[in-house]
């Protein structure tokens, strides 16, 4: 006897010469489905014809079977049809979940729609299992595979506590929070620069117009989505800007001995507190803590002449914290002391050069005059003029 499979299918027989062998069928046989066994029985003695019989066995093939991709799901992407699952040689299917109350509707097709549960979202992942099998009766045998399904959250956002700054300082953004993001952007209303740029704890500080307009300027941080998500998250606070205070007490100032200087030149803005300081002069204010105090110069600067420093100390109103001074000269200008010299000088009847008033001092210009009639000063504003007396002053005898 001789056992033999038909169509070159590549099967395998255990014993060819056993009544009851074993056979493995082999590729072909398994993809055509099927495969004709042959059994051949010799002749005993002086028969000439053999005995055959065939019997052709069809082949069930195993449950083939592929889930699909794993997938990255935003949070809130709500239901999702899973339509990329490869079954096939299967008699029933039925799609499973890890998850927690998450939904599958046609769990029995290979494709589904899977619900995400609030609970399966809050894990971050779940597996969705599938399960090819065969009948009891028809193989039985199963085949599984699984579909990875990776929650992406979405982004937050807060940009912090609106704050209040002086405009010459800058703010750090240390309660600013961003989360489950891919990138991150800070934008201003106004013209300042934040360091480093996209950092989510950025440093603020004011440009040249955030300044000059003052007021208020609106800081945004903006959270980009990771992919598979789409919605950004924005967050705003504002940031007022107190002015830096100013002063501008004018040029240098003079003022004549013996008299008291008030000064009311000085423009200053944003400022609460004031402090005036001397330097270089011995005389006293009427209030150093006031914008327009009364100088009253001291012996040493009426003395001298003196040139004194007023310096004026301002502190702002706001939150300004550091203070802004400026200073000016004031100048003691002396009495002028005028001394012609003495009286009684004889002249010629052709005139006399007067230098007798050496003594003059703490003058800006000089003038002499004559009480007489037509006598002529050459150089009248010098100290050293010369005087020609005229007929009338001749017979007159003296002039003044």
């Amino acid at each position: 006897r001789q056992w033999t499979a038909l169509g070159g299918g590549l099967g395998n027989f255990s014993d060819t010469q056993s009544l009851t062998p074993t056979y493995i069928p082999g590729s072909g046989d398994i993809a055509a489905g099927f495969v004709t066994l042959r059994l051949t029985l010799s002749p005993i003695a002086e028969c000439a014809i053999p005995a055959v019989s065939e019997m052709t066995i069809f082949i069930t093939k195993n449950p083939q079977i592929d889930a699909g991709a794993d997938l990255d799901l935003c949070e809130n992407s709500g239901p999702i049809v899973i339509d990329d699952a490869i079954v096939s040689h299967y008699d029933t299917l039925l799609w499973t979940s890890s998850g927690t109350a998450g939904t599958l509707t046609n769990e029995d097709l290979p494709e589904v729609t899977y619900s995400p549960s609030a609970a399966d979202i809050a894990q971050g992942q779940v597996t969705l299992t599938l399960t090819a099998s065969r009948a009891a009766d028809n193989c039985g045998s199963q085949a599984t595979d699984v579909k990875v399904i990776n929650f992406i959250d979405l982004p937050t956002a807060s940009a912090g506590s609106d704050a209040t700054i002086c405009d010459a300082g800058t703010h750090f953004l240390e309660d600013a929070t961003a989360n489950n993001y891919s990138t991150i952007v800070w934008t201003s209303t106004g013209d300042g620069t934040f360091s480093p740029l996209n950092d989510p704890k950025p440093t603020y500080t004011p440009g040249p117009n955030d300044i000059a307009n003052g007021g208020v300027v609106t800081l945004t941080l903006t959270a980009n989505a990771n992919d598979p998500c789409q919605t950004e998250a924005s967050s705003s606070m504002e940031l007022t800007l107190d002015p830096t205070p100013t002063v501008d007490v004018g040029p240098p100032e003079t003022v004549c001995e013996g008299s008291d200087y008030t000064i009311n030149s000085v423009n200053a803005t944003n400022a609460s507190a004031y402090s005036w300081n001397i330097n270089g002069g011995d005389g006293t204010l009427s209030n150093s803590n006031i914008i327009d105090p009364v100088y009253s110069p001291g012996p040493n600067d009426i003395a001298n002449g003196a040139t004194i420093t007023l310096t004026l100390v301002v502190t702002s109103n706001n939150s300004c914290a550091a203070t802004v001074e400026y200073s000016f000269d004031l100048i003691v200008v002396k009495q002028p002391i005028v001394d012609a010299g003495p009286d009684q000088l004889a002249i010629c009847e052709d005139g006399i050069q007067i230098d007798s008033a050496g003594a003059t001092t703490n003058f800006q210009s000089t003038l002499w005059t004559s009480s007489g009639s037509n006598g002529t000063l050459n150089n009248p504003t010098s100290l050293t003029p010369t005087y020609i007396p005229s007929a009338a002053d001749i017979n007159a005898g003296t002039v003044t």
